[in-house]
């Protein structure tokens, strides 16, 4: 059946990954791996803004809801002055997303 070194491969892909070429043994790092570190770098920055405008849209959308001021400043619920009215905030902006997302799966 099978001979010694005739092993059927877990992954094809990495069929020949153990055997370095002459290219790999004279520089492990070539340009692929610069373009690569170039590209984590630039996902990150890219990444980091899109957290920072996630927080700011955050605390925008409590400071209208709690508050009623168009502010882009930190804000807590906590300190709130609505009562028992505030038991309605999530439930009207679980109302606003769910409209939302009805008309652009509809689009």
């Amino acid at each position: 059946m099978y001979q010694s070194g005739d092993s059927i491969p877990v992954s094809t892909s990495l069929s020949g990954f153990h055997r370095k070429t002459k290219a790999m043994r004279s520089s492990p790092v070539n340009k692929r791996v610069f373009y690569l570190s170039i590209q984590v770098i630039v996902n990150a920055i890219v990444i980091g803004l899109i957290a920072r405008c996630l927080v700011y849209l955050i605390d925008f959308i409590t400071n209208i809801s709690f508050y009623g001021k168009f502010s882009f400043g930190p804000a807590s619920p906590a300190g709130n002055h609505l009562g028992i009215i505030v038991l309605f905030v999530p439930i009207v902006g679980a109302v606003l997303v769910g409209l939302g997302l009805l008309f652009a799966l509809r689009a």
